[in-house]
């Protein structure tokens, strides 16, 4: 049996937010409850830190094949493209309570209007405004779950316009209203 390295060529890591998944996180949680647990042998740390390792390669596998998918010849542009649109998503996922629009997230992106919104789409299979609604509603669902606001008050929170468009909305994508939903969870 051969057991000679495995070369990976990668570029670079590329910084950005990761949400929780099922191929990183169960690592990374289970080192982080060994070491409450006060388990500093060498030898499992190592397990530990080889795992999320091999995980972390694994996620940038996926990161490198999302950049072939952004229409530019050269690597490096198309390197240079998801970073400007992560840029731009994360952006919003952190003032998803804010009214945004399109100059203010291609500006950010340092990308036009049009380039902006056509490369969005294809990386991430949505428009932002699409993506920025997807995340309002996720809040929705944990603030509908776990405070006293009233929809109302949650709707404009989250930076909907009316309660009726947020109503509607929240229906067509969850399956019930805000308040169906509420006594739903509790």
């Amino acid at each position: 049996m051969n057991h000679s390295p495995v070369i990976v060529h990668f570029r670079i890591f590329f910084a950005r937010t990761y949400k929780h998944d099922l191929l990183l996180s169960p690592a990374v949680f289970r080192l982080r409850a060994g070491l409450k647990e006060h388990r500093y042998e060498p030898l499992w740390l190592e397990e530990c830190l080889t795992d999320i390792m091999q995980r972390l390669l694994l996620v940038h596998q996926h990161v490198q094949k999302e950049i072939t998918t952004l229409p530019a010849l050269r690597q490096t542009t198309r390197e240079e493209l998801y970073q400007r649109l992560y840029r731009a998503r994360e952006y919003m996922a952190a003032f998803y309570d804010r009214p945004l629009t399109l100059a203010e997230l291609s500006s950010l992106a340092s990308l036009s209007p049009t380039h902006f919104l056509r490369t969005f789409k294809q990386l991430f299979r949505q428009t932002p405004h699409q993506y920025l609604t997807m995340l309002r509603l996720e809040h929705a669902q944990r603030w509908l779950q776990h405070t006293d606001l009233s929809i109302t008050d949650i709707c404009f929170a989250l930076g909907f316009e009316s309660p009726g468009s947020f109503s509607w909305l929240f229906r067509r994508q969850v399956g019930c209203s805000p308040t169906e939903y509420r006594d739903q969870k509790r």
